[in-house]
């Protein structure tokens, strides 16, 4: 890894870190998605709650709980475009290598590396997730690494 950072210069690994940290927060914010919206996990969960207590049982109507349904969906898309927005604007202060962006995209790439080994050995029954995370934490720390090699001051 040393010998390919030594190769890039510094506007160069930029672009690269911004391209590969875009597409590693393409598929966490995709992955949380298709978890999410999983509309059988959605039934499940409000099974258990009606079968808890019988009068909330009696207060969820079908109608009612496809509005819950929905106003989850446009929440948890709501959540996720706001996390992408975020992550677009700190990427444009990195590109100008603002201190604060180095700063951020450095904690979130530490914080991301065990959060996508534990991503990839969740998903071991998925061979196409578990790669795709465990291709996702190298890339982290390629950034971390890239990152201390060419704007640690």
């Amino acid at each position: 890894m040393k010998k390919i950072l030594d190769q890039l210069e510094k506007k160069q690994f930029v672009l690269l870190s911004i391209i590969l940290a875009m597409a590693c927060d393409g598929v966490l914010l995709g992955y949380l998605y298709l978890k999410f919206s999983n509309r059988k996990f959605f039934d499940l969960a409000i099974d258990q709650i009606k079968a808890s207590d019988p009068q909330v049982a009696q207060a969820l109507a079908p109608e009612y709980v496809e509005q819950l349904f929905m106003l989850m969906i446009n929440t948890l898309i709501l959540m996720l475009l706001l996390v992408a927005v975020f992550h677009v604007i700190i990427f444009i202060f990195y590109s100008k290598e603002k201190s604060f962006a180095i700063s951020y995209l450095k904690l979130y790439s530490y914080l991301a590396i065990p959060g996508f080994i534990l991503f990839t050995l969740a998903n071991m029954s998925s061979p196409l997730w578990a790669i795709t995370f465990c291709l996702g934490a190298i890339v982290y720390v390629f950034q971390v690494k890239g990152i201390k090699h060419h704007l640690s001051e």
